[in-house]
């Protein structure tokens, strides 16, 4: 599995499969080596579900509290059986020519640099939403990625829900009526 692939169709909608299967005979290059960056909260979640994937090296975690980075490289250890590296700097891992791509669970500030970064040092990028403080941020890392021939999924997961799959049926069927007024704002 390359590294598009993986991007493009194992994280489509955010529905990302956390199956672990018997590992087969593969080649290193069928596997795609990351590094999770933030790793609280969501970030958490995300690597617990990459670490289980079968084709996904985690081999570096990155955090800047050493005692959540500390305990996030051992519970991958014993889930894994492989120890990732901890780093306090993303930036050792896009020094790192193994590493095919950058997850970011960070807090919404520290999304926009990681991702252009990544994409300037042939990484790609998966990233929770919001893509950045404004519009700004956000048109710069498409930028980025577009620059660099880079692949960047954006986590939008309430986008693929079913919820907001019926709500946009019923509004779509025009059960709404006449909209005569919308609301929107910049996250």
């Amino acid at each position: 599995m390359d590294r598009r692939t993986f991007l493009q169709s194992g994280l489509a909608g955010g529905a990302v499969a956390s199956t672990v299967s018997a590992q087969q005979s593969r080649s290193p290059n069928d596997r795609v080596t990351v590094c999770v960056m933030g790793v609280r909260g969501r970030g958490s979640s995300l690597l617990s579900t990459f670490a289980t994937l079968p084709d996904v090296d985690v081999k570096y975690i990155c955090d800047i509290d050493a005692n959540v980075l500390g305990a996030r490289v051992q519970q991958t250890a014993d889930k894994t059986g492989r120890k990732p590296i901890a780093i306090a700097d993303y930036r050792k891992a896009l020094d790192d020519p193994s590493v095919d791509a950058i997850v970011a669970g960070t807090p919404d500030h520290w999304h926009a640099l990681p991702t252009i970064h990544a994409c300037q040092a042939g990484k790609d990028v998966y990233v929770e939403k919001p893509d950045g403080h404004n519009i700004i941020e956000g048109q710069t890392m498409v930028a980025a990625m577009k620059k660099h021939g880079r692949v960047v999924q954006l986590g939008t997961q309430a986008r693929s829900g079913l919820l907001q799959a019926a709500a946009m049926k019923y509004i779509t069927d025009g059960n709404l009526g006449k909209v005569r007024f919308a609301k929107a704002w910049e996250s």
